[in-house]
C-alpha cells in the first residue's frame, strides 16, 4: 500500500464516502475494527458493530434492488468499493468462516458485468468514479491472489482461485490508480495462479511409491523459476516518491518474491515435499532471504508491511525450526499491530505445526488443516 498522499483509500474512497452513507458506514466499521480488537466492549466497539449492521443491511437492500431493476454502470461502480471495504472488515475482524468470500464473489460478478464485451463500465466518464473502478479492480485482484494459500486456491471460492485476474494486468494499467496495491510487483502477482496450477497438476500425477515430475511439469517448473528469479523491480520511481520510499517498495517486492519461490519449491515436492531434500534446501534459502527483507520493513516507517501476509503464510507453512516457529507466532500475536486476523493466521500455523500427519506441511498442508478444522479465513 502506498504512502497516505497517494493512497486511494484516502484520495478516492473518503471523498466518495462524504456523499455516500453506505460507503461511510463501511469505512467507519473498517476503521473502528482496528480499535475494537484492542478494546472489546468499549463504546468504539459498540459503534463499530452498529456501522457494520447498517453496512450489511444496506448492501442486501442495494444488491436486491440491482437484481430487481437491472444494473447500471454507475450503480455497480458505486457498490464495488463498498463490497471491498466490507471484505476488509470481515478479514481483520478475525472471521474464520469465509464471510469475506461472499463479498468477493459479488465483486467478481460486478466487475465481469462492467468490463465484459458489452460492459457498462466502458461508458463511464473519466472521473473519480472511473478511478474508483480501477482501484476496486486492483483491490479485488490483490486480495484474491493473497488468498491463494493452497494449491487448489482458497477453499471458499473456486472461481476466484482458478482465475483471480478477471481483468488483465495490461487493462488495469490504463487506470491512473494502477500499482496502488501491487506497488511495482504486479508481474510477481501474475505468477501466483500459474504456480498454483502447476502444483495441482503435480499432485494429480503423484504415485505410490513417489516418482519424479514428468518432463512437461519439470519444464513448466523451470520456466516459472526462471521468470521469478529474473524479475526486476521497475526502476522508475513514482511522482514525489523519495529514494527511501522506493527502497521500501522494492524490499516488499523482494519479500513477496521469496514467498513465491517458497510456493514453487513446495509445489515441486508435491504432498511429500517435507521428505524432498532438494525442495527443502530451496525452501530454507528462501526463508532466510524472506526474513531479512521482512525485518527491514518492520524497522522502517513504511506502509508496505501489509504485503507480507501472503509470503508469511507461505514461509511459515514450510517452517521446521522450533525457535523460528516461536518467533513467528509471537510476532503475529504480539507484534505492533496485534490484529485479530493475525491471531487467526497464528492459530492456523500452530495447528499445522502440531499436526502429526506427514502431509501437514506447506501450502498443501494448509489446505489439509483448514479442512480438518473447518477454518476458512481471509488474508488482506
Amino acid at each position: 500500500m502506498l504512502p497516505l498522499r497517494d493512497n486511494p483509500f484516502v484520495t478516492i474512497l473518503l471523498p466518495l464516502a462524504c456523499a455516500d452513507d453506505l460507503l461511510m458506514h463501511a469505512i467507519l466499521a473498517f476503521s473502528g475494527s482496528h480499535l475494537a480488537c484492542k478494546e472489546p466492549g468499549s463504546p468504539v466497539a459498540t459503534a463499530t458493530e452498529l456501522h457494520y449492521a447498517r453496512l450489511i443491511g444496506g448492501l442486501r437492500s442495494e444488491l436486491a434492488r440491482l437484481l430487481r431493476e437491472g444494473e447500471s454502470g454507475e450503480q455497480a461502480v458505486r457498490l464495488l468499493p463498498i463490497l471491498m471495504v466490507a471484505s476488509h472488515y470481515e478479514a481483520i475482524s478475525g472471521d474464520a468462516q469465509g464471510a469475506m468470500f461472499s463479498h468477493l464473489r459479488a465483486c467478481r460478478s460486478l466487475i465481469m458485468s462492467l468490463t465484459g464485451p458489452n460492459g457498462s463500465g466502458k461508458s463511464l466518464p473519466p472521473s473519480i468514479m472511473r478511478d474508483s473502478l480501477g482501484f476496486s479492480i486492483e483491490l479485488y485482484t490483490y486480495i484474491s491472489v493473497n488468498n491463494m494459500l493452497t494449491y487448489q486456491g482458497h477453499l471458499a471460492d473456486a472461481d476466484t482461485a482458478s482465475d483471480p485476474f478477471v481483468v488483465p494486468l495490461e487493462d488495469m494499467a490504463a487506470f491512473p490508480t494502477f500499482g496502488a496495491l501491487f506497488a511495482g510487483g504486479h508481474e510477481l502477482f501474475r505468477l501466483v495462479p500459474q504456480v498454483s496450477r502447476l502444483a495441482s497438476r503435480r499432485l494429480a500425477q503423484e504415485t505410490d511409491p513417489p516418482t519424479p515430475p514428468s518432463s512437461t511439469l519439470q519444464a513448466a517448473h523451470d520456466d516459472l523459476l526462471a521468470r521469478i528469479t529474473s524479475w526486476t523491480m521497475p526502476q522508475q520511481p513514482r511522482a514525489a516518491e523519495t529514494a527511501s520510499e522506493w527502497g521500501d517498495r522494492a524490499t516488499a517486492a523482494e519479500a513477496f518474491r521469496q514467498g513465491l519461490l517458497t510456493y514453487l519449491a513446495a509445489a515441486a515436492g508435491g504432498s511429500r515435499v517435507a521428505s524432498d531434500a532438494g525442495a527443502m534446501g530451496a525452501i530454507g534459502r528462501c526463508a532466510g532471504a524472506f526474513y531479512g527483507h521482512a525485518l527491514r520493513l518492520q524497522l522502517a516507517p513504511a506502509p508496505y508491511t501489509v504485503s507480507l501476509m501472503w509470503p508469511t503464510m507461505m514461509v511459515g507453512s514450510c517452517m521446521v525450526d522450533a525457535a523460528q516457529r516461536e518467533t513467528l507466532e509471537r510476532g503475529l500475536r504480539r507484534g505492533r499491530f496485534a490484529m485479530r486476523h493475525l491471531g487467526v493466521m497464528a492459530d492456523v500455523l500452530r495447528l499445522l505445526w502440531d499436526d502429526p500427519d506427514p502431509r501437514a506441511f506447506g501450502p498443501n498442508g494448509l489446505r489439509l488443516i483448514m479442512r480438518k478444522h473447518g477454518i476458512t479465513f481471509g488474508v488482506v
